[in-house]
């Protein structure tokens, strides 16, 4: 998992709830589909909002992604980290995170 202090510019939020819906369906989704999954009238704020009462059911899209610029890189094994060290990486860190008991 790489890991950013600073956001990339070009952030598109979607409603993970909504494309999930879009993803089962069988035909192309309509117009209102789409707005329930963009929510244009909402600002940054909205989706911090929703995304901090509701972790789950946001997501956020980039054009592109420079993972060179991450701030750290959480792996699962020693033999990870060495390899991405190996790469140029720097703040690998080991860990597991933890699923809860819900």
């Amino acid at each position: 998992m790489f890991s950013y202090v600073s956001t990339p510019n070009q952030l598109i939020f979607t409603d993970y709830d909504i494309w999930n819906v879009i993803l089962s369906m069988s035909k192309e989704p309509d117009s209102r589909l789409i707005q329930s999954l963009l929510k244009p009238s909402w600002i940054r704020n909205d989706w911090i909002t929703k995304a901090n009462k509701h972790p789950e059911s946001v997501q956020v899209l980039v054009p592109k992604l420079d993972l060179r610029l991450a701030d750290s890189v959480m792996v699962r094994n020693e033999t990870t980290k060495k390899e991405l060290e190996a790469m140029g990486f720097k703040n690998v860190i080991v860990a597991r995170l933890k699923l809860s008991d819900d």
